[in-house]
Parts: structure tokens; C-alpha cells; sequence
């Protein structure tokens, strides 16, 4: 792997804040004229509906319950297998 500070060539196209304006001119005209069909209107405004990732709503007590529960011990993302290291479990006065 290398090691060292790389600095970015001048001009180099990281992200939307360094684009030529050539490349902005192009992709404003890439939706000039665009129209979508008028029988898709109700199909786009339909699925905008609705909360559909629960957002901004607290899950219940017994809810909360279930999901630390089942992410306790061996189920947890964070489970190493049981391994401890040596210096955590002596503690040298």
C-alpha cells in the first residue's frame, strides 16, 4: 500500500463542485424539452405518497424489547467469538 500525501491533479473531476462548464452546458440540456407521458402523471404522484421507511415514528416499548433482544450475545454484529484479550480481563495493581 502506498504511503504519503497525494494531492489531486488540477482540473480533475471529483464530485459536482469541479465540472467545466463545458460538461455543466451539457448536462443542462440532457432534460431541456423532456416530457413524460400524461398517463404516468398519477403513477409518479402515487408512489410519492405515503411514509413508507417509518420515518419519524418511534417503534413501541415491547418492540424496542424484541430487537435488543435479538441482538444480545453471540447474535450481536459485534461478536468476536467469545475472544478476549489477555490484557482485559487482568488487571495489574
Amino acid at each position: 500500500m502506498p504511503k504519503g500525501v497525494y494531492k489531486r491533479k488540477k482540473g480533475t473531476n471529483v464530485g459536482k463542485y469541479n465540472r467545466t462548464e463545458k460538461l455543466k452546458e451539457f448536462l443542462r440540456n440532457l432534460n431541456v424539452g423532456r416530457k413524460f407521458p400524461k398517463e404516468k402523471y398519477p403513477k409518479y404522484s402515487l408512489s410519492k405518497i405515503g411514509n413508507k421507511n417509518r420515518k419519524g415514528i418511534p417503534h413501541s416499548q415491547e418492540t424496542r424489547k424484541k430487537i435488543s433482544n435479538s441482538l444480545r450475545g453471540d447474535k450481536s454484529p459485534n461478536w468476536k467469538g467469545g475472544i478476549n484479550d489477555i490484557n482485559d480481563t487482568i488487571i495489574i495493581w
